[in-house]
């Protein structure tokens, strides 16, 4: 409970910080349009832009990759190996390996038929004792009137 409000918060923060990164950025390519800069000192600004948001990216991807292979491991559901190329990559900047997209969505999906798995038996048997209770409650009504 503690690693997920912790990482709730890393998050917002990162979130945030990558928010006000990008609107300094885009004042500062607004402002060197309006004096008129060349070309290649704009891109040079967007560059720049994407090497200090990359970070920020990297870092959120590597606190959900974790969070989504803590939650795999919870209901001992295989992690795809970093072998198979489409699963993981590495990121340039930080070195952590980071699921992929594809990779993200095959072990979510292998988690959520794990939790269904798990679940329907508890779900069907509380099932069964709502209609009981509602029935005992049903007869009591009737047997006071």
């Amino acid at each position: 409970m503690l690693n997920w409000l912790k990482e709730q918060t890393e998050l917002y923060e990162l979130n945030r910080s990558l928010r006000l990164t990008s609107a300094a950025f885009a004042k500062e390519r607004a402002a060197g349009k309006a004096a008129g800069l060349p070309g290649y000192e704009l891109a040079q600004i967007e560059y720049e832009e994407h090497l200090e948001t990359a970070l920020y990216y990297d870092e959120i991807e590597w606190i959900k990759t974790k969070r989504l292979i803590r939650t795999a491991v919870r209901y001992s559901v295989p992690i795809p190996t970093r072998a198979e190329g489409e699963d993981w990559e590495q990121s340039r900047h930080l070195g952590h390996w980071l699921l992929t997209p594809v990779g993200a969505t095959k072990l979510r999906r292998e988690v959520a038929v794990e939790v269904d798995i798990r679940q329907k038996p508890w779900l069907n048997w509380l099932a069964v004792a709502i209609s009981a209770a509602s029935l005992v409650v049903a007869l009591f009504a009737l047997g006071s009137a």
